[in-house]
């Protein structure tokens, strides 16, 4: 969210059409190539890429005839804005996911002389701080055209990575985690929706310190415990005791599996400005009995 402070027709303006499309055209053209690509499916379905087709991206304009002073930015998100921040976005076709562009790009004005640019980009392409390093880039390149450092986009050093991690010896895994068999690719790629139902928690800091410090109560031998761990493991611990009551649970096991960042735990680390998805799966297992 930005505020306008004067007139976004004008050309000269900061915020204006021209200006953004212009610098964002220098990013993807002279940096990030790959984000004009169409994402594809093998033959068989068993494979995902990256089609480098050069169609560009979806950038789009909408305006708001609403103050944004209106809105509570405050706690974001939250139930209550969810219909509002979907404004602010450029709709997904979920029925057909390869037809949109992997990263779209929506600017909204409101009447109260504020601007908000709306990014979405689709989590094949890459993960959380790729699209962070993305908007970082834009925003240098909008401010200065100064020449930036290239981002990393050779993704076989990443599968060189993946490989070594599959092949460590147990000795290397921490006690109480094990690393997840990885999935052979002669298997389909198939999902079968479930029923399910959802539910979305907010958190505010009091409690997740108070949760920190009950924590740290029963682990005599942790120095540490980040706001992360102290809410997974009461998570984990809510979902499973409700399993037990209804009898829905018939194992002697429960395991956790969390989507671990690996840019800096990999030997050597990952370029700091690798552009793409550096996430590996790993488990903590507890015995119920």
């Amino acid at each position: 969210f930005y505020d306008n402070s004067g007139d976004v027709n004008l050309d000269t303006h900061p915020l204006s059409t021209s200006r953004l499309k212009t610098s964002l055209e220098t990013l993807v053209n002279d940096y990030y190539p790959i984000v004009t690509g169409q994402l594809q499916t093998s033959e068989d379905g068993n494979r995902i890429y990256l089609e480098m087709t050069n169609r560009g991206l979806n950038f789009g304009e909408n305006s708001i005839d609403a103050d944004l002073n209106n809105y509570n930015l405050t706690h974001l998100p939250s139930p209550s804005s969810l219909p509002f921040l979907k404004q602010l976005i450029l709709p997904i076709n979920l029925s057909n996911p390869f037809s949109n562009s992997p990263i779209q790009i929506l600017v909204t004005r409101f009447k109260s002389n504020h601007t908000a640019i709306g990014i979405t980009m689709s989590h094949i392409l890459g993960d959380a701080e790729s699209i962070f390093t993305f908007i970082h880039d834009w925003s240098s390149i909008h401010k200065s055209p100064s020449p930036l450092s290239k981002p990393f986009l050779n993704r076989s050093i990443h599968s060189s990575s993946t490989q070594s991690i599959q092949s460590l010896p147990t000795s290397f895994v921490p006690p109480g985690y094990f690393l997840l068999p990885q999935t052979s690719t002669s298997d389909p790629v198939s999902y079968t929706p479930v029923p399910s139902i959802t539910k979305l928690f907010t958190f505010s800091n009091s409690s997740l310190l108070l949760l920190k410090s009950q924590a740290m109560k029963y682990s005599s031998d942790t120095a540490y415990i980040s706001s992360f761990e102290a809410l997974s493991a009461l998570l984990i611990r809510c979902i499973t005791r409700a399993r037990i009551h209804n009898n829905s649970y018939p194992h002697s096991t429960v395991a956790l599996e969390i989507a671990t960042n690996g840019r800096k735990r990999l030997e050597p680390n990952l370029p700091d400005k690798y552009f793409g998805n550096a996430s590996y799966m790993t488990a903590v297992e507890w015995n119920l009995n």
